[in-house]
This record gives C-alpha cells, sequence and structure tokens, in this order.
C-alpha cells in the first residue's frame, strides 16, 4: 500500500477530526453531568431549607400548646 502524498495528508486530517469529534463529546457529557450535580445540590439545599422551616414550625406549636396548658391549669 503505497499511498501519496495528498492521501497522507487527507488521512491526518480525517484522525484529527475524529479525536476532536471524541473530546468533544466527552467534554460536552462531562458538562452535562456537572450540570446535573449543581442541580442536585441546589435541590438538597432547598429541602434541608424547608425542614429548618417545618421544625421551627413545630417547636412553634409545641411552646404555644405548653403556654395553653400553663395558662389553663394555672
Amino acid at each position: 500500500m503505497n499511498w501519496s502524498v495528498g492521501r497522507k495528508i487527507g488521512a491526518g486530517y480525517v484522525l484529527v477530526l475524529v479525536i476532536l469529534a471524541i473530546l468533544g463529546l466527552a467534554s460536552y457529557r462531562n458538562t452535562n453531568r456537572f450540570i446535573e450535580a449543581i442541580d442536585l445540590k441546589d435541590h438538597t439545599y432547598q429541602v434541608l431549607a424547608n425542614l429548618d422551616g417545618t421544625l421551627s414550625v413545630l417547636q412553634d406549636a409545641e411552646t404555644g400548646q405548653r403556654g395553653y396548658i400553663i395558662a389553663r391549669l394555672g
């Protein structure tokens, strides 16, 4: 197999384009995974904030109930 110079240059360009396409797809995939991880982290913080709010409301209800019982018995 005796390739001409033009064919060798063309094969080199094709090889480089294939490598660039593979690297581009890998970068795209990793970027999407990174964005999904950020979204999951944000969701986790929202859930934690909601749980803190729920705990605060429950503590307020407990305090109010305790005050009501003391006022009724006192």
